[in-house]
């Protein structure tokens, strides 16, 4: 029987290399990292696939891929074999609820998910993810935030949480190079390395380069085919000066250590005031000074960040400024990575123990 038990279950899919493309994923693969000497099963389900389901194993890692209609089998097979649960979101959390009654969890929040859900008007979601929220947070073992602006979110909307109970532990990329980029030497041009969703702002990204002369440009997304089905009728010759392409996350580095300048557009919400974009983190690692528009991104400005702002930009100005706004990220991104740390070691501690 043995065989069939695990120290934790993780209610997310494990990712492939294709979904690291994706933030989300992200965060679940740099999780991942601090667990895998742990013998861990990865419960993904799903609403319209997997009907059949799916189980792979190697080593300590077990994946299990399935449709919701297996949910209680999914509830029945935790509370027997599983000592400990981790969730995901308060999403993942949802499908797994009854377990938080009887095993030891953790939720790892990501962001604020009932706000997400009012913020695109989807408000019976938005009602049923706060009811979970609310127990969830009651009965979790740690409540993991990705920035201490999430926390102190959580802890005003939730007075009784003590704060002990929090771990804040910033989103990380997975599988890049361990060295940060302090050359700032033979540099030029843009970047945008993201998805293509309508709140990335690609379109306002799109504008902006038009008005730069010899703009010189990297759009790198998640798929090509959705950019051009998005935005190719209405941006088509202003394709003409990015270079366009999609490449796995281990290969971006390469792009950033190229550029000065990286996009960042985000409309102000409180979605985004609690974020920790992975993509921010990257660019201020790399030398990238970001190009934003709402700057008050989870933690960044109270430590020190510096952006140019896209409804001020002097292109002129920006090269003057580049090295020293450059400088000065990094040595943000190098306190991003003491939280990192120090959130990693509570997060394997209260595992562990």
């Amino acid at each position: 029987m043995k065989s069939f038990n695990f120290e934790i279950a993780v209610w997310a899919p494990y990712p492939s290399n294709e979904q690291l493309k994706d933030g989300y994923y992200q965060r679940v693969a740099s999780i991942d990292g601090l667990i895998k000497d742990r013998k861990r099963l990865y419960i993904g389900l799903y609403f319209k696939k997997y009907f059949f389901p799916k189980y792979r194993r190697k080593d300590n890692l077990s994946e299990i891929h399935a449709n919701i209609i297996y949910i209680l089998f999914s509830w029945i097979y935790c509370l027997i074999f599983c000592k400990k649960i981790y969730f995901h979101s308060v999403i993942e959390a949802t499908k797994g609820f009854p377990i938080i009654f009887f095993k030891q969890t953790f939720i790892d929040l990501h962001g604020v998910v009932p706000e997400e859900m009012r913020f695109v008007k989807r408000f019976f979601l938005a009602n049923v993810f706060e009811f979970v929220e609310f127990f969830v947070l009651k009965r979790a073992h740690k409540i993991i935030s990705v920035t201490n602006s999430l926390k102190y979110a959580i802890q005003s909307k939730y007075p009784n949480l003590k704060n002990n109970v929090f771990i804040v532990l910033p989103i990380f990329p997975s599988g890049f190079d361990e060295n940060s980029d302090d050359n700032f030497d033979d540099r030029d041009g843009f970047i945008y390395a993201g998805g293509t969703q309508p709140w990335q702002n690609v379109d306002k990204i799109l504008r902006f380069s038009s008005t730069i002369d010899e703009f010189n440009g990297y759009l790198l997304v998640g798929s090509k085919d959705r950019l051009y089905s998005s935005y190719y009728k209405e941006f088509g010759e202003i394709f003409e000066r990015w270079t366009i392409d999609s490449v796995s996350p281990s290969e971006i580095p390469k792009y950033y250590k190229m550029v000065k300048f990286g996009f960042l557009i985000r409309d102000e919400s409180i979605v985004n005031r609690v974020a920790c974009p992975t993509k921010l983190v990257e660019y201020i690692k790399y030398g990238v000074v970001p190009v934003m528009a709402f700057n008050e991104l989870g933690d960044f400005m109270q430590n020190g960040l510096k952006f140019f702002d896209i409804n001020d930009f002097d292109l002129n100005r920006a090269q003057a400024q580049y090295k020293e706004f450059a400088t000065k990220n990094l040595e943000v991104y190098f306190k991003f990575e003491d939280a990192y740390r120090s959130g990693a070691r509570s997060l394997r501690d209260s595992i562990e123990n």
